[in-house]
Order: C-alpha cells, then sequence, then structure tokens
C-alpha cells in the first residue's frame, strides 16, 4: 500500500504543476474585467504555451487527473480507517470546526473534481470534434447569452473554488499555513475572498453584464 506520506507529496507536487496553469487561466480571465480586447490579446499568447501538446497532457492533463486521483484516495482513507472512526473522530471532528478553512479547501477541490471534466469539453473537446476552431470573448458571449444567468452562475462557481482552492493548496504546498491547524492565515483567507470577487466580477464581463460585447 501506497504510505500516506507518498501520496501527500504527489498531490502537492501535481497540485503545484496543475496550479500554473490556473493561475494564467485565471490571470486571463480578470483581463476580462478590464476590456474584452485584452482578455483576447492575452488568451492568444497564454494558449501557445499551455496548449501545446507536451504541456496540455503532463501538466493540464495529468496532473488533474493524478491529483484528482490522488486525492480521492486521501479522503476515503480518512472515511474508511478504523483509527479516525474510534480514535481519531472526535479531534478530527474539532479540527474541522476550527479551521473552516480547511474544509473549504476540500469543498472546491470537489467542486473543481466535478466542473474540470465539464469546462475542458466545452473549450477543447467541443470545438475540436465541430472543428470550429479556438473561441475568443465574442464566441464565448454568444454561446452563454442564450442563458445567462445560468453561464454567470456556472462561471463564478468554477472561477470562485479554482481561485480558492489554489491560494490555499500553494499556501499548504510552501508550508505558509498555520503550523498547528493546517489552517490558512487571515492573509490566504483575505487574498482567496478577494479572488472571489474577481471572479464573479469577471463572470459578469463574459455574460455581457459588465459592458457591451463586440460581436
Amino acid at each position: 500500500m501506497v504510505s500516506e506520506t507518498t501520496l501527500i507529496k504527489v498531490q502537492n507536487l501535481t497540485g503545484l504543476l496543475f496550479s500554473v496553469y490556473l493561475i494564467m487561466h485565471l490571470t486571463n480571465n480578470a483581463a476580462a474585467i478590464i476590456s474584452q480586447d485584452l482578455y483576447d490579446n492575452m488568451q492568444t499568447v497564454l494558449r501557445k504555451f499551455y496548449q501545446t501538446p507536451a504541456v496540455e497532457l503532463t501538466m493540464i492533463i495529468g496532473a488533474w487527473l493524478t491529483h484528482s486521483a490522488v486525492s480521492s484516495m486521501r479522503v476515503a482513507r480518512r472515511w474508511t480507517s478504523s483509527k479516525y472512526q474510534q480514535q481519531g473522530q472526535d479531534k478530527e471532528k474539532k479540527s474541522m470546526k476550527t479551521s473552516v478553512s480547511v474544509t473549504l479547501h476540500r469543498i472546491t477541490g470537489l467542486i473543481l473534481g466535478a466542473m474540470v471534466p465539464l469546462h475542458f469539453f466545452a473549450t477543447r473537446l467541443e470545438p475540436w470534434l465541430n472543428q470550429s476552431g479556438p473561441s475568443n470573448f465574442a464566441h464565448l458571449f454568444e454561446t452563454v447569452s442564450k442563458a445567462p444567468v445560468v453561464m454567470m452562475s456556472y462561471f463564478a462557481l468554477y472561477y470562485s473554488a479554482a481561485t480558492y482552492h489554489t491560494i490555499g493548496g500553494l499556501a499548504k504546498v510552501f508550508g505558509l499555513r498555520d503550523a498547528k491547524t493546517n489552517a490558512m492565515t487571515p492573509l490566504q483567507n483575505l487574498l482567496g475572498v478577494l479572488g472571489v470577487v474577481v471572479a464573479v466580477t469577471c463572470s459578469s464581463a463574459f455574460v455581457g453584464w459588465l459592458y457591451p460585447v463586440k460581436l
């Protein structure tokens, strides 16, 4: 059986690799707050890197699949180990109550686990199957404007989860969380909240609520 220490190391490494892509993607989304042209121009530059086969297959797809698998294994161990059920249950419950950020980190991880495949299909597989080529801001707006409230909710939830989970994950990898509780520090939580605000604002731009979209 793979040790917990090894699983944690693999989880940290794959999370770090995938976070490189997430940071680029989220920064590109934040550019939409400023203007449609800035978003498109930045996206064109970034895609030359993260859509190359080697990067996409390793840093994005490979890292995400491995990170999800290892995280699932660790979750299963927490809930099925006799030590957790008998001896450590009260301690774990107390820790979860006092470390809200740890719980949020896990919840946002579950959200990403469900939404990343949907996002990958919509942005990579669907255009490839339809041979429609890469999308830009205008194409994205035309797609989501048919159901703006639903898509606004989707974008806001997805990007908010990605932002908070990335900040919490990087803080854990680099040992910046609270040493006793493993919780995020007040500054890290503040960055997470600010990230959520940015995520919601850029989502409103995608559905045409922030400024008129040029078609």
